[in-house]
Order: C-alpha cells, then sequence, then structure tokens
C-alpha cells in the first residue's frame, strides 16, 4: 500500500494486536475500516470519539485520496475543540492520521 499524502511504500506496524499501515518518510498512519475499533476497547469513548466527528467545510489542506478506492477522502474535524482534523474514505474504507 502507498502512503495517501506522499505516495511512499508503507510499512506495517503492530500496535496491541492491531496491524497499522505506517508510512516511514511523513509519519502518517492509516487504519482500516474497523481498526480504531479494537484499538478503543472502552465503548463511551469510542462511541464519543466517533460522534464528534464533523465534516470539514472549508479548509485550504489538501484532499487526499483513499489508499484503496483512491477516491478522495472527507476531512473531518474530531473532538469537542475542533482542532484536530483526519481524513475519513467516504466508502469507510478507513481513517488517515497525518504525523503529529
Amino acid at each position: 500500500m502507498f502512503c495517501p499524502s506522499c505516495n511512499n511504500p508503507m510499512i506495517i506496524l503492530e500496535f496491541e494486536e492491531v496491524e497499522t499501515d505506517y508510512c516511514t518518510k511523513c509519519g502518517g498512519i492509516w487504519l482500516d475500516d474497523g481498526e480504531l475499533d479494537l484499538l478503543l476497547e472502552n465503548k463511551e469513548k469510542k462511541h464519543e470519539l466517533l460522534s464528534s466527528f464533523s465534516e470539514v467545510a472549508n479548509i485550504e489542506e489538501k484532499r487526499i485520496k483513499c489508499p484503496i478506492c483512491h477516491k478522495k477522502m472527507i476531512k473531518n474535524f474530531v473532538g469537542h475543540d475542533k482542532d484536530v482534523v483526519i481524513d475519513e474514505c467516504k466508502y469507510k474504507h478507513g481513517l488517515w492520521f497525518d504525523t503529529g
């Protein structure tokens, strides 16, 4: 799989028995659909986080393509402070987290 941000080949890292895709060049992480659920075992915290997603209407940050279906992903604010933006495949293939 290639990084949706910089097109570098990604490596697989295992974290708490969940395989994630990591870009060694830009430091981004791809989580396939369902992997975030596996990492967030607390159902209340998982629901709180996932329900905090809200699509960003206007943002200058470039929209990147899903590494699975190659369609442009949705930019979402995450959390109540709305200071974190992640990319989500609109076809639910997964989530992209930029480094940091």
